[in-house]
């Protein structure tokens, strides 16, 4: 068994998410200002309505920046085992870190996206209305999403976990 399995994203995707953030933030305040600067020079409420809706966005785009900063410099693991007990990250933000035993998770699911690798857990106590759990890491690229994907699906199959197939429904969807 792999009991020292951790999956955390590399800090190159989460320098990517920093990045991505931050050049949303710069947009939307660049539209804001040019917003306001056409509100002045054609007199139209649509453009001071435009740079109004521009400030909220740079906003929230800023705290995502920052947040994403924060992750990068300290990572945390998303996907961790201990033993046979699975640790994941807070369901929501202030929450502690969730100890979930491998034998309560009733099926899994892997999934490779671009350079992300996606587990999707099914099992009671998912509280999720979708009925599963998504956990996403970020690697470095497609090759090591696809050694994340697989070392994922033997560490959960050396600890009795069947895999979710397409052919049969998932057993917490049809409870």
């Amino acid at each position: 068994m792999s009991d020292d399995l951790r999956a955390i994203p590399s800090f190159r995707s989460s320098v990517r998410g920093v990045a991505a953030y931050a050049a949303g933030t710069a947009a939307s305040l660049l539209a804001a200002f040019a917003s306001g600067a056409l509100a002045q020079v054609t007199g139209s409420v649509l453009w001071l309505l435009g740079a109004l809706a521009a400030v909220p966005v740079a906003w929230v785009l800023s705290r995502r920046a920052a947040a994403a900063a924060r992750d990068a410099v300290r990572p945390a693991p998303v996907i961790e085992f201990d033993g046979d007990d699975l640790v994941l990250p807070p369901a929501g933000r202030g929450g502690g870190r969730r100890r979930v035993p491998c034998r309560s998770v009733t099926a899994f699911r892997t999934e490779v996206r671009g350079a992300s690798c996606v587990l999707l857990l099914w099992g009671g106590w998912v509280d999720h209305p979708a009925g599963f759990e998504a956990l996403a890491v970020g690697c470095d690229g497609r090759a090591d999403a696809d050694r994340l994907a697989s070392a994922l699906a033997r560490a959960l199959g050396d600890r009795g976990v069947a895999p979710a197939d397409h052919d049969r429904p998932v057993p917490s969807l049809t409870t």
